[in-house]
């Protein structure tokens, strides 16, 4: 049996692409960032997503509004009109580009009707994070690896939605990530989070094993200081809470508490005020012929109309439902308060 090891660095830190010959490579950069006014906004771009054999590039943004609504956009790209740098995050696609310059990640695209014209600078650049290389065999050349690349970011910009331009002065992140893993035949779940306040950040995942898997639990962790990184772990003493959750299913568990020690004290996190801001429900496709996949997807986003079918389909196709939260939080350490700020955490749970 093969045996998967788990390790916390690569020692290649590489915001490029790392595109693999394989029907399971999946890559991904993603994007964060609360404004000063309370919007929250996340940015994909996938240059193949999870199940994807075909490998087709997409590029998603979720607009969270503060008086409650939502606003997304996706897209398709046509891959002949995609260049990707394989050494550092730049992306363009016709007109529209994400490019990494040094300590600055300047995001200008448009889609379907919203605009982004956004900087993250980054508030730690000495803060060098290896790729966390989460689960890799050897022998098959199988990994799935995580890459922390601005914990913390200044941004500045705007966006333009149904014709307002919405200030986007805030805090943000962006990570990356990539592997050639078929993550449903080893993970049940995962759950990531980021805590960001003025002068800290965490960052964490919970990651856990499906029955008689090979790939193990995993649990890392990073926690920086004012620049410094001050803990870096894999594992964390944790609390959870069962969560209502609007549609099925009813109830998760979710992290409320999260604790551990460092040279400079035990840090605590304490999270509150949880509000679910997203729930995505996609099918995780594994038919090598790509007819059979498409009709499968076709019938599974068809089905979408009808509440009973959708739910029968769903089962039948095993689905995959990703759900996102926002909260507030308190830092700790000790018995004395560091700070206040906001965490954003996403749960992705694989159907049995």
């Amino acid at each position: 049996m093969e045996r998967y090891q788990q390790a916390m660095t690569t020692g290649a830190s590489n915001n490029g692409l790392h595109e693999m010959d394989d029907p399971n490579y999946f890559e991904w950069w993603y994007f964060d960032l609360v404004t000063t006014n309370g919007t929250t906004i996340v940015i994909d771009y996938h240059a193949s997503t999870l199940g994807n054999r075909d490998k087709i590039p997409r590029f998603f943004v979720s607009i969270y509004l503060p008086n409650g609504q939502t606003i997304k956009r996706g897209a398709t790209l046509e891959p002949n009109a995609v260049m990707v740098s394989k050494a550092k995050c730049d992306i363009q696609y016709l007109d529209n580009r994400i490019i990494e310059d040094k300590n600055r990640i300047a995001i200008n695209w448009r889609i379907s009707d919203v605009t982004l014209d956004l900087t993250f600078e980054k508030q730690c650049p000495l803060l060098q994070l290896d790729d966390i290389l989460l689960i890799e065999d050897p022998a098959t050349k199988r990994c799935f690896n995580w890459l922390v690349a601005a914990n913390r970011s200044k941004v500045r910009g705007s966006i333009i939605t149904n014709n307002e331009k919405i200030d986007c002065s805030g805090v943000g992140y962006h990570d990356h990530n990539w592997g050639n893993l078929k993550l449903k035949d080893f993970i049940s779940y995962w759950t990531w989070g980021r805590v960001l306040t003025d002068k800290h950040s965490i960052i964490f995942a919970d990651i856990r094993e499906r029955r008689n898997s090979i790939a193990g639990n995993l649990r890392p962790i990073l926690f920086e200081n004012e620049g410094e990184l001050v803990f870096r772990g894999s594992q964390y003493h944790s609390n959870k809470k069962q969560m209502s959750l609007q549609g099925p299913p009813a109830n998760i568990d979710l992290v409320t508490d999260i604790s551990f020690g460092t040279t400079k004290g035990k840090i605590t996190l304490c999270l509150d005020n949880f509000e679910q801001i997203d729930s995505i429900r996609f099918l995780y496709p594994d038919f090598e012929n790509r007819f059979i996949r498409k009709w499968m997807i076709s019938l599974y986003d068809l089905s979408r109309k009808n509440g009973l079918t959708f739910s029968l389909t769903d089962r039948l196709l095993r689905g995959t439902v990703y759900y996102r939260f926002m909260a507030n939080c308190d830092l700790f350490q000790d018995q004395k308060h560091l700070s206040r700020g906001t965490a954003l955490l996403e749960q992705m749970s694989f159907a049995s």
